[in-house]
């Protein structure tokens, strides 16, 4: 047994009719665009550690080009 929300609320004791969602009274609306939310949420999560091992590998890139430097100045 689900609620509007995808949310079982079934158990071997029997049905709870509401989820949390429904008892707060969230329309199936707006808990869509709660999901689609924690989605894009999750995405810019990524792209952020994306974007701090990018910067990373950058660095070691500058450090090794600096060290290259040295070596031809020798």
């Amino acid at each position: 047994m689900y609620c509007k929300h995808g949310t079982n609320v079934g158990n071997p004791y029997g049905a709870d009719l509401m989820c949390g969602f429904c008892e707060d009274g969230i329309t199936e609306t707006e808990f869509e665009l709660m999901k689609e939310n924690d989605s894009l949420l999750e995405k810019v999560d990524a792209l952020e550690e994306k974007i701090k091992y990018l910067e990373s590998q950058e660095q070691v890139l500058k450090i090794a080009m600096a060290y290259i430097k040295k070596l031809e100045n020798k």
